[in-house]
């Protein structure tokens, strides 16, 4: 069986050529993640779009991408929209617990910044202190 990342390349190979481009985030952020390569695909009639990081920095989710074949982001009118849902999904994360999914906000754990749960902060917390 797949786990959730390794079923996104499945689901989309050509938008994640290689495993590095595959999502390095909590569970939490599933959901989103899933529902950006839906949108995506959903644009990219001529599957050009590769993703080349998906990841979480300064407690925010970041997904990195290209479009096979533009040189500028002028140069292609798919890219407007590209931006719109990356941008909404990494809003979405910021306020979604990046481990569990439910409701969150910012967080330091250990020097780390993350989007948390109240929850989930507590349990990282916790575990630090061990």
């Amino acid at each position: 069986m797949k786990d959730w990342k390794e079923q996104l390349s499945y689901n989309y190979p050509l938008m994640f050529p290689n495993h590095w481009a595959l999502p390095a985030v909590g569970i939490g952020w599933r959901p989103i993640i899933e529902a950006m390569c839906k949108d995506i695909a959903a644009i990219d009639k001529d599957s050009r779009v590769r993703v080349l990081q998906v990841k979480e920095k300064f407690g925010g989710l970041r997904f990195y991408f290209t479009i096979d074949g533009v040189k500028t982001v002028t140069d292609d009118p798919m890219w407007k929209s590209l931006n719109e849902i990356v941008a909404a999904g990494e809003d979405l994360a910021s306020k979604t617990c990046e481990y569990c999914g439910k409701p969150g906000g910012p967080s330091s754990v250990g020097g780390w910044a993350k989007t948390l749960c109240e929850t989930c902060a507590t349990n990282q917390l916790k575990r630090r202190a061990r």
